[in-house]
């Protein structure tokens, strides 16, 4: 759980579904995560890593629309998980929307992932948990880093002639 020097954390994040039955089979049975007592007719809680974060499957009263604001949850798991994890949903005949894949980062880390789709169609990125520890260490140079690269890339002068020829 955050402790007040990482306030920052993320603990949870609520889901939309459309069918309720449907997703806790999935995100219980399929995923493994861990099915909360708190379950009623339009709610359902799963726990991941010893209860450190939770995922909340809302039942929506209207048509899931994930519109322009489609987003990815990720995961992280045991980079030798990631291949059984996907033979199991092509044995079952679910849904990937990106097949085992080591992405390439130059001078850092590579990192596997598999991306999943519930029955919402929310994509589920499971990244290898070693690439990705390796890749989210703190940077003492990020700031400045990221600060030097939006001086760079010039976006204050795409502004000003986007605002001008409206």
């Amino acid at each position: 759980m955050p402790n007040d020097k990482d306030s920052s954390v993320v603990i949870g994040v609520s889901l939309f579904c459309s069918n309720i039955e449907n997703s806790v089979n999935y995100w219980s049975n399929v995923l493994k995560s861990k099915l909360e007592p708190n379950q009623t007719e339009t709610n359902a809680s799963f726990s991941f890593d010893q209860s450190q974060f939770r995922l909340n499957i809302v039942l929506s009263a209207e048509k899931i629309n994930h519109a322009q604001a489609f987003g990815r949850i990720a995961f992280s798991c045991p980079t030798d998980q990631l291949q059984p994890l996907q033979a199991e949903m092509d044995k079952l005949k679910l849904t990937i929307l990106t097949r085992f894949i080591e992405l390439k980062t130059p001078g850092k880390a590579d990192v596997c992932v598999v991306i999943l789709a519930d029955p919402d169609g929310h994509e589920i990125c499971w990244v290898g948990d070693e690439g990705f520890r390796e890749l989210s260490r703190f940077d003492p140079q990020a700031r400045g880093l990221l600060d030097q690269a939006i001086l760079n890339d010039k976006s204050d002068e795409w502004h000003e002639k986007k605002n001008n020829k409206i």
